[in-house]
C-alpha cells in the first residue's frame, strides 16, 4: 500500500527499501513509508554566481560527506559540483560519495531510517555510487553495531551503488594520540600483535561476500604517517604496524584490496615560514580564531601546496605513495584511491604547524586556488621521464564545516546546513602569483603530512588540560566525528514533509478501503442473519 500511491517517485525503489527495512530493521516500516511518500527526489545547489573551471575526470572524483551534513541534513547533500557551471552550460554532477560511516551511537537513534531514506533517494536519482566505511577500533562492541548499520544500509544501497568498503580509518595514528582518543596500550597490544585488526577486517569481509558484494573493492584508509616507513615500505614498529597489516591484506585479497590515502598539504608539518629556519628554540603563538597577523608571510609554502603539477605537494605526495605500495607489492599499477584531499578557510584550530601563523594559509583566497586546482587536476603525479601510474579515484572533503574530536574545521564547500548559498561567491584574486607556483618542494617522508584525524589530535594534545570543549559539543568515539546536540533543522525539516505524507497515506488506506468493500444489493440489508450468526461465532 505504501508503495502504490502516485506520490511515490520509484514504486520499485520504494518496494525493495520497506522489504528490507522489515529485515533488517523490524517495526520501522511505517516511518519508511511516510519518509519515502514525503522524499520526492530533488537535488540541492548550493547558490552562486562564481565559475571556476569545467570538472576534470568528474567519473573519478567525489565529495566526501561530513557528519554535519549525513546527521543533519541529509537531504541536502550537493547535487553538482559547485562553480562548475557556466551561463547556459550546467554545472557538473557529482557522481561518488564516500560516506564514513552509516551511522554514530551519538546521533538520534530515530533519526536513523529518515535520513538513510534521504540518502537513498539522493544516490537513486543521481546515479551515485558509494565509498561507505565501517570501524576499527578499541571497543569491539562499537566494530560490531558499526558493521550491522553498514549492513544494513548496504542491503538499502544495492550492488550497482556501491563503489567500495573501507574498513577502518587512519589507524596508523592511535598509539600517538593514546589520551585524546581513548586508546591504552592494551588496545594496541590487541589491535596489532593480537592481531585484532586484521581478524576483524577479514570477518567484515566474509560477511560482506555472504552478502552479494564478492566483487567489490575492499581497502583499509590510512594518512600520511603510514608513509613513515625507514626498513619497510610503510609505518612499521610495535605499536602500528601497518606495512605488516597491509601485506597481509595484499596477499590474501590481492587486487581487490585498494590502497586508500588521506593527503593534506594544508595540515603539512615541514612548510616553512619565509623568514622561518629549522632553528626550534623559538615558538609561534595560536592565532585568534579571526587568523594570524598579516605581516607574517609563507609564500614558498602556498607556492608549493596550491599547484597540481607533479613536483607539487599532493601529487609529489602520492607519487611517493604509488612508490611504495610498489615496494610492497612488486606491482607498479595496483589501485590506489586517494580518501581524503582538501583546505580549509577560515583558519582550524587543528592546524598546528607553522602555517597557523600566516593568515593567507587560511585565507579565501587559497580556498578557492586550492579547489580550482582540484577540479581541473587530471590525476597525473609524474612527468614523462620518470612515468607512475595515477590514483584512480579522489574525494573532495568536504560538502560543509563541520566537528571533529570537538574542533571547528573549515573544509566545507558549503557552511552550514541552512546555507542557500555557496562558501565562494566572488572571484578572487590569486593568493600567490601564477608563475611562482611550485617546484620548491622538499618532502620529509620521516614526518609526512598527517590526515585530517591526527592533525586535530595533535591540537588536543596541544591543548591546555582541562580547557572544556566549545559550548554544545561533545567528544565523539574513535574515528569519528562530531555532531551537534541541536537537531531543530532536521527536526522541523521532517515534521513539514510528513505532514502532506501522512494525509496522503491515510487517504490512500480509506480509498483502498472503500473501493474493495463489496457492493450490496440495495434491498438486502447491511447485516444478514447468516452473518450475524458467522460474528455470534468468533465473539
Amino acid at each position: 500500500l505504501c508503495c502504490r500511491g502516485p506520490w511515490i517517485v520509484s514504486p520499485t525503489d520504494c518496494t525493495t527499501t520497506v522489504s528490507a527495512i522489515m529485515a533488517g530493521a523490524k517495526g520501522q516500516v511505517l516511518l519508511v513509508c511516510l519518509a519515502f511518500a514525503s522524499q520526492a527526489a530533488r537535488g540541492y545547489d548550493c547558490r552562486s554566481e562564481l565559475f571556476l573551471d569545467a570538472i576534470t575526470l568528474p567519473e573519478q572524483k567525489g565529495i566526501a560527506v561530513d557528519d554535519t551534513t549525513a546527521a543533519n541534513c541529509s537531504s541536502k547533500m550537493l547535487e553538482s559540483w559547485p562553480h562548475t557551471g557556466f551561463h547556459y552550460s550546467e554545472a557538473a554532477k557529482v557522481k561518488s560519495l564516500r560516506i564514513f560511516k552509516p551511522w554514530s551511537h551519538e546521533w538520534p537513534e530515530h533519526l536513523r531510517i529518515p535520513t538513510w531514506v534521504q540518502l537513498l533517494e539522493y544516490v537513486r536519482a543521481n546515479d551515485v555510487k558509494v565509498l561507505l566505511g565501517t570501524s576499527i577500533g578499541c571497543s569491539e562492541t562499537y566494530d560490531q553495531q558499526s558493521w550491522q548499520w553498514t549492513k544494513e544500509l548496504l542491503h538499502l544501497l544495492g550492488l550497482q551503488h556501491v563503489m567500495g568498503l573501507a574498513i577502518g580509518n587512519e589507524l596508523e595514528m592511535f598509539h600517538r594520540f593514546k589520551e585524546e582518543l581513548n586508546v591504552d596500550t592494551e588496545c594496541l597490544e590487541k589491535l596489532w600483535d593480537g592481531g585484532y585488526a586484521h581478524a576483524w577486517f577479514n570477518k567484515v569481509v566474509g560477511d560482506f561476500d555472504a552478502m552479494g558484494f564478492g566483487a567489490v573493492p575492499i581497502t583499509s584508509v590510512f594518512g600520511g604517517l603510514a608513509l613513515a616507513g625507514n626498513s619497510t615500505p610503510f609505518y612499521n614498529i610495535p605499536e602500528a604496524r601497518v606495512n605488516d597489516f597491509l601485506a597481509k591484506l595484499v596477499n590474501e585479497h590481492r587486487q581487490r584490496f585498494v590502497f586508500t590515502f588521506n593527503f593534506y598539504p594544508y595540515f603539512d608539518p615541514n612548510l616553512k615560514l619565509d623568514n622561518e629556519t629549522n632553528d626550534t628554540s623559538t615558538t609561534t603563538e595560536l592565532p585568534s580564531e579571526a587568523g594570524a597577523a598579516k605581516e607574517v608571510a609563507c609564500t614558498k609554502a602556498l607556492a608549493s601546496s596550491l599547484c597540481w603539477d607533479w613536483d607539487c605537494n599532493l601529487p609529489a605526495t602520492t607519487a611517493v605513495a604509488r612508490r611504495k605500495m610498489t615496494q610492497l607489492t612488486g606491482d607498479p599499477s595496483w589501485r590506489m584511491w586517494l580518501g581524503e584531499v582538501g583546505w580549509s578557510t577560515p583558519y582550524s584550530p587543528s592546524l598546528v604547524s607553522s602555517m597557523k601563523a600566516c593568515a593567507a594559509w587560511s585565507s579565501p583566497e587559497a580556498f578557492q586556488s586550492f579547489y580550482k586546482g582540484f577540479l581541473s587536476w587530471d590525476l597525473s603525479i609524474s612527468n614523462a621521464t620518470q612515468p607512475l601510474i595515477p590514483p584512480e579515484h579522489v574525494f573532495w572533503f568536504t560538502m560543509r564545516d563541520s566537528y571533529v574530536f570537538g574542533v571547528q574545521e573549515y573544509f566545507g564547500l558549503v557552511a552550514k546546513c541552512d546555507d542557500a548559498n555557496c562558501k565562494m561567491t566572488e572571484v578572487l584574486d590569486d593568493v600567490v602569483s601564477q608563475t611562482s607556483l611550485g617546484h620548491d618542494l622538499d618532502l620529509n617522508m620521516a614526518d609526512p603530512p598527517p590526515g585530517r584525524l591526527a592533525a586535530t589530535s595533535s591540537y588536543l594534545k596541544a591543548k591546555v588540560a582541562g580547557q572544556p570543549l566549545e559550548d554544545g559539543m561533545e567528544p565523539h568515539m574513535l574515528n569519528s566525528e562530531v555532531l551537534v546536540k541541536d537537531h531543530n533543522t532536521m527536526r522541523m525539516e521532517l515534521s513539514w514533509t510528513l505532514v502532506p505524507a501522512m494525509l496522503l497515506l491515510f487517504l490512500a488506506v480509506f480509498y483502498c478501503i472503500y473501493k474493495e468493500r463489496p457492493a450490496q444489493e440495495p434491498d438486502t440489508p447491511p447485516f444478514s442473519s447468516d452473518s450475524d450468526a458467522e460474528s455470534s461465532k468468533v465473539m
